[in-house]
């Protein structure tokens, strides 16, 4: 059997299952209220059925008009079941957009999802961003911290702000706790030795575990609970309502301005607050025996000074002045850092917090295994 002359060559047909391509919508710059208008018109007449890909990688400055017609453009392709990607989101321009609620609707995904041998690669390049960022803000807070505060009277002013919220207001939540934290020692070394006739021995447990561990662990865990938090939070608002690049086009550079009286105010009242810590587990331990167990007060503290040594009060010290250090670095990256509305503000609080007490006690840690021996 013979093929007719007439008939041509055999063509491919395309699979049934092929995704028909998509239609690439770029977008101006500036994105303002003719180029949002544009948007419309060219989404509106695209041809039925085909996927869209919106490529904002050109925009750099977004008013609300432009913003507006872009969210609209895609709730109407969306709406008529189209798919619709959003490619090359500016992060400034993402932080814009959530200032008006359309971040959601603005969120961008990227050209191809990673897959599963990307995730942990991706993670890691992440931690060490954080890393390198936490490790430029811990060296700028403290290298400028006793210059920026000390040098005007405006910085003067700031850290005597920043040393009253920091360190004056904490004194009565850290005196509580360690107080009790000093009772609660007292009462269950108690139970252990008095077996043994040997309840004066508390005096010494209670004073070397608080000189020398919890009093300035249970200060910074505090603190970072408290004001690391209220700084996060602070500073993350300031981003979110635009406030550091009015101070930056006012020529006082924002992150020194920022990051100084905090770093300063934290490194000061961290170890004030263990020392109040200390005292008050000391005083709490003793209020325990004197109570409960018919110890003199004289008897207690005299056992107590017998047992804590200098070394001990300056190992505290010393933690409590890394601890500080760590707790300002960490809140204030974590506020100067948030991408989004308002509503991240709360993120970035509960990130701060977080991130400050793993870090204080991983460098406890640390810390405690370096000094074995030496403090």
């Amino acid at each position: 059997m013979t093929r007719s002359p007439a008939a041509g060559p055999p063509t491919a047909r395309p699979a049934l299952d092929e995704p028909a391509p998509e239609v690439d919508l770029a977008v101006a710059d500036p994105l303002d209220a003719a180029v949002g208008e544009a948007l419309l018109r060219a989404a509106a007449d695209l041809p039925p059925g085909r996927p869209a890909r919106l490529d904002l990688s050109r925009v750099r400055r977004a008013d609300t008009f432009g913003l507006a017609a872009v969210a609209a453009a895609l709730r109407g392709l969306r709406a008529g079941g189209r798919a619709v990607r959003v490619v090359g989101l500016d992060p400034e321009v993402r932080r814009r957009a959530a200032l008006l609620r359309l971040d959601e609707v603005l969120a961008a995904r990227d050209e191809d999802p990673p897959g599963p041998a990307a995730v942990p690669g991706g993670r890691l390049r992440g931690a060490l961003d954080h890393a390198v960022v936490l490790l430029a803000t811990l060296y700028l807070g403290v290298r400028h911290a006793a210059a920026d505060c000390f040098r005007t009277p405006l910085g003067r002013e700031q850290l005597a702000r920043q040393v009253v919220e920091v360190g004056q207001r904490g004194v009565p939540i850290v005196a509580g706790v360690t107080f009790l934290i000093g009772a609660i020692i007292a009462i269950q070394t108690a139970y252990t030795l008095e077996p043994y006739g040997a309840t004066i021995y508390v005096a010494r447990g209670v004073g070397i575990s608080m000189t020398r561990e919890l009093g300035p662990l249970m200060a910074a865990v505090l603190v970072a609970a408290r004001s690391g938090s209220a700084i996060a939070a602070e500073l993350g608002s300031m981003v979110v309502y635009e406030e550091v690049e009015a101070l930056e086009m006012m020529a006082l550079r924002p992150r020194r301005f920022l990051l100084s009286p905090r770093f300063a105010a934290l490194l000061i009242g961290v170890p004030a607050l263990s020392v109040c810590a200390d005292i008050a587990g000391v005083v709490g331990g003793a209020t325990i025996m004197v109570l409960q167990y018919d110890i003199t007060p004289r008897m207690y503290f005299d056992e107590t000074i017998r047992a804590v040594y200098l070394a001990d009060i300056g190992s505290g010290l010393i933690k409590s002045v890394f601890f500080g250090a760590l707790i300002a670095a960490v809140a204030c990256k974590c506020g100067l850092s948030l991408r989004g509305g308002p509503e991240a503000v709360g993120r970035a609080a509960t990130a701060a917090v977080v991130q400050s007490i793993v870090a204080v006690v991983l460098f406890d840690a640390a810390f405690t295994y370096a000094s074995r021996g030496v403090l």
